[in-house]
């Protein structure tokens, strides 16, 4: 919930040229809720994701739709050009588009019946469990929340070291 609180040179740092910003590393979070509630489990279409939904598509003029792995457009699978051509949202903005797609998700999930994880998740080809796509969706968030965390330590030590 400290996103509000960065400097637009923290959202924006990195560590080298081809690593993620905060920014993106963010946007990679929600667009996973976004697609796994909207697309891998009730079987949508690019229009019932709360990117096309919520209007950030129209606002920010980007489709991610069709893109990287599975088309997903979610960060993975891009070329380090599309990942440059995700649009940088505030992170007040940010905040909006993760809460939409988190309160969505959390729903889905605690609406569920007993022992319907096991059931195939509809939306995607392969077929697997809504547990393992949840299960995989939210070893990815872990692992790019430490991402963010470690980004952000890094960018503090080069502030640091520049003071001296």
């Amino acid at each position: 919930r400290d996103l509000p609180e960065m400097s637009d040179e923290l959202w924006l740092w990195r560590p080298d040229p081809e690593a993620n910003h905060i920014s993106l590393t963010m946007w990679h979070l929600a667009r996973i809720m976004d697609w796994l509630m909207n697309r891998a489990l009730r079987d949508g279409t690019a229009a019932d994701e709360f990117w096309h939904r919520s209007g950030w598509a129209e606002k920010t003029g980007y489709d991610p739709t069709g893109l990287g792995w599975y088309g997903m457009g979610i960060l993975s699978g891009y070329t380090l050009e599309q990942a440059a051509a995700v649009p940088i949202l505030t992170p007040a903005e940010m905040l909006t588009y993760i809460d939409e797609s988190h309160a969505d998700l959390k729903q889905y999930l605690r609406a569920l019946p007993p022992n319907s994880m096991d059931a195939m998740a509809p939306g995607m080809p392969d077929k697997r469990t809504i547990y393992f796509w949840c299960q995989l969706s939210l070893v990815d968030l872990i692992h790019h929340w430490g991402e963010a965390v470690a980004i952000r330590a890094m960018w503090e030590r080069t502030q640091s070291n520049a003071a001296k």
